[in-house]
This record gives structure tokens, sequence and C-alpha cells, in this order.
């Protein structure tokens, strides 16, 4: 029983050293499909979930293969207020190179 539990916690560990490996490349794929999204979508959080569920499939196989679509829809979701400040940022940025 004790090495199911050692077994367990040695994965989370894996999955936390592999999300910040990659949560930068994740956050970026989330951010440029958030701004596919109006504003009245982005306080959606359903809305929010399927763009991370599309993202998820356009990660490597191997980043896949390792973090489950649960884990990386909850931890973006964790993050939410930034990255909707993120997108916003985006946008005035494009909005002001247009001008």
């Amino acid at each position: 029983m004790l090495d199911n539990i050692l077994g367990k916690m040695k994965d989370q560990l894996n999955l936390n050293e592999m999300w910040k490996q990659n949560s930068s490349k994740v956050e970026n794929l989330v951010i440029d499909g958030l701004l596919g999204l109006t504003e009245d979508k982005l306080i959606n959080e359903t809305e929010i979930r399927a763009v991370i569920a599309k993202v998820y499939e356009l990660l490597p196989t191997p980043i896949r293969l390792v973090l489950p679509r649960d884990f990386i829809i909850n931890k973006i979701l964790e993050q939410k207020g930034p990255l909707l400040n993120k997108v916003t940022e985006t946008r005035l940025k494009r909005k002001n190179k247009e001008l």
C-alpha cells in the first residue's frame, strides 16, 4: 500500500515537472485560441474550456501522453485571470499596430 502511495506521489511530481517545462508553450497556444473569442465569451468558462480542449489536441504527443487533458484544463483555469489580462494586452497591441 505504501508503494502505491509513493508511486502516485512520484507520478504527481512528474506531472508538475512536465507542466513547469511546457506551461509557457501551452499558455501561448491558449492565449492565441482565446483571441478568437469575443469579449462576452471570455467570461464563459464553458467557452474557455472548449478552447483549452482544442489546444490540448495541438500539443505534441509526448506531452499529451504525460499530461492528462483534465490536468491541463485545471492548471489553465487556475491562471484564468492573468491569461485573460494577456489576451486583452495582446488585443490592444494588435489594435495599436493597425493604427
